[in-house]
């Protein structure tokens, strides 16, 4: 749920918010630039990691960019890397350019509010400092995000975006699942399509306990897998890390299935992932 304000930066606060504005601009429109249809010359598409990083390669490359905030510039990737998934998923449009005048806008999280009494408070902006805005209506419990946007007449405004725990849970929980598995099926189409174009099989596989199994001596066990990032067998003591031994446990899964000549088989999201086997 959004809380919005009218905020009253001074001249240079609104000449450092602008900034922030076009940096927004600049991350989300280069980002869009590697939202293309894949092309096996061109390579994978970067992960979130690595598109982090080349956010800070570009700040050292680029010191117009350095000069800004890196906080605004990560949650412009943020927000790209959600807008780009939910197209995926089918549920949005494809992302598109971001354009001087109608984008003036920009995030970051974990902010922090000052209150000055019952009409005036002050959200703290990187690299701007404290900007004042009215108190049109009560601060929410927790700030969570801030958006701050500039409108088609020169007005600023400072959105609050808080999560609100326990409401329509149940709802919820039913159209999440409903999304998320209409976003498995075109997944899954679009990545048998993409395999196609180099040669690669797709297997579906049952997930169920890739995580838990030891891909050394197959022993499967919850306490196998009781740290995130840690996989350690408690019959044979293999250690690796965990999302590792749950992709040698899929690729094992999934070679066996292409050795019989069959398929194996899921629909859903929480019961399937992809083998990709070279053909």
């Amino acid at each position: 749920m959004a809380h919005r304000y009218r905020a009253t930066p001074t001249q240079p606060q609104h000449e450092g918010m602008l900034r922030h504005c076009r940096d927004t601009r600049s991350v989300k429109n280069a980002r869009l630039e590697q939202l293309r249809p894949y092309d096996p010359r061109l390579g994978a598409t970067p992960g979130p990691a690595e598109r982090m990083q080349q956010l800070a390669d570009a700040r050292q490359a680029l010191p117009w960019l350095a000069e800004g905030s890196s906080a605004a510039q990560q949650q412009a990737v943020r927000d790209f890397d959600r807008a780009a998934s939910n197209f995926f998923a089918g549920t949005h449009g494809y992302p598109t350019w971001w354009k001087a005048g109608v984008h003036e806008r920009f995030t970051v999280r974990d902010v922090k509010v000052r209150r000055f009494d019952r009409h005036n408070a002050a959200v703290l902006v990187p690299k701007c400092g404290w900007v004042r805005f009215r108190l049109a209506r009560p601060l929410p419990a927790e700030h969570g995000m801030a958006r701050s946007t500039l409108d088609r007449v020169g007005r600023w405004h400072v959105s609050f975006t808080a999560p609100r725990p326990g409401v329509n849970v149940r709802q919820k929980a039913g159209l999440n699942r409903v999304i998320s598995e209409q976003g498995w099926g075109m997944r899954r189409r679009r990545i048998e399509k993409k395999a196609a174009t180099c040669g690669v099989q797709v297997t579906a596989v049952a997930a169920a306990y890739t995580s838990q199994k030891c891909s050394g001596c197959g022993h499967t066990a919850p306490g196998n897998h009781e740290r995130q990032a840690v996989f350690r067998c408690i019959a044979c003591g293999h250690e690796q890390n965990a999302d590792h031994n749950a992709a040698l446990n899929i690729l094992a899964a999934g070679t066996a299935v292409t050795a019989r000549g069959g398929t194996a088989g899921s629909n859903g999201p929480r019961e399937a992932s992809i083998s990709a086997v070279a053909a």
